[in-house]
């Protein structure tokens, strides 16, 4: 009997030594915790990203998720971790203006398209892109728009829902779409124009697609890829998406590494990731956006006939973005 019990002490003390080394062995993975706004169009994509670079670099990912990366930014200095993901190319001047992040050329930027380049200096990098564009229920929806100018019509009253541009990321997209189009003076015209057509001005691009699909208004602002969205998961409902024909506006995403990362070199080796072959596929599969490697083929649809993203050059947004915001919010709250 005493043996039986020594036994069991013995087995019981190198199970609890197994089990401990193990967990001991789970605290030392180095790991990055990563910041990343909620994804609407596929909401665990980025948790599977995240366990495959796991088994790929034999590390961990701690995921913080947020309702919009303007919510992010805006409290980042409070806030420890790795990186930021799916920062967008509307906020390159307020990203350079806080310094938050480091500037890193990666391996795999040769394969990136130079239209997608946005960020000279390297401190973001892109993964993936859509356009700005309208969404409008084909239902609800009497006439099929086409133009700004049509979206200036009374017609059009208390239809359209957007985001706020100093809230929301998309939001600042579309403020920038309508000065790229407009030029820096046309632009509040047009907002002008068409202040007491919008329905209602979200806090974030979530809520502007949530209240569309509650059919509070027929027209949302949105990226281009909604209508694709909207068909694979209301494939008996009538949602379309268009690009005004006075020309589109690139959103591009991009990830960058903090200034105060823990684990630069693993960051570095999670951007390379992100523009492998591999992984741009999955953009392309899964996410509802369009990868920036030049080696895969893809259709772009909508598809702009014209790109008015490169009328505002960086030094023009610099010297008038704060302007333009505080502009955009006056016209608003008249």
């Amino acid at each position: 009997m005493k043996k039986l019990i020594l036994l069991i002490i013995i087995i019981s003390y190198i199970l609890t030594a197994c089990h401990s080394k193990q967990n001991n062995k789970t605290n030392t993975l180095p790991y990055l915790k990563i910041l990343v706004p909620e994804n609407y169009f596929a909401e665990n994509f980025w948790q599977d990203a995240a366990s495959d670079f796991e088994n790929i670099f034999n590390c961990e990912i701690r995921l913080e998720t947020f309702a919009d990366v303007r919510q992010i930014l805006d409290s980042i200095k409070v806030r420890k971790a790795d990186l930021i993901l799916d920062v967008s190319n509307s906020l390159l001047v307020p990203v350079l203006r806080e310094s938050i992040f480091i500037s890193f050329r990666p391996n795999g930027i040769h394969q990136v398209k130079k239209d997608y380049i946005f960020d000279k200096t390297s401190h973001l990098i892109p993964y993936d892109f859509c356009y700005a564009a309208f969404t409008y229920n084909g239902e609800e929806a009497d006439f099929e728009p086409k133009t700004f100018g049509e979206m200036q019509d009374g017609k059009w009253k208390d239809k359209i829902i957007i985001s706020n541009p100093n809230k929301c990321a998309f939001g600042n997209s579309l403020l920038l779409w309508s000065v790229a189009t407009f030029d820096k003076n046309g632009f509040s015209h047009f907002w002008k124009s068409i202040r007491n057509n919008i329905f209602a001005v979200t806090s974030n691009q979530a809520e502007s697609y949530d209240l569309f699909l509650a059919g509070e208004a027929p027209i949302v602002s949105s990226e281009s890829t909604f209508e694709k969205y909207l068909q694979d998961k209301f494939p008996e409902k009538k949602y379309y998406t268009f690009i005004s024909e006075e020309g589109g506006f690139l959103s591009i995403e991009a990830v960058g590494i903090l200034n105060f990362a823990q684990n630069q070199q693993l960051a570095e080796q999670f951007v390379e990731y992100l523009l492998t072959d591999d992984f741009q596929r999955k953009i392309l599969e899964r996410k509802y956006k369009y990868p920036v490697s030049k080696n895969l083929e893809f259709e772009i649809n909508p598809s702009p006939e014209n790109d008015v993203t490169k009328n505002l050059n960086l030094q023009e947004v610099k010297e008038n973005y704060s302007y333009w915001l505080r502009k955009w919010k006056r016209i608003m709250k008249r």
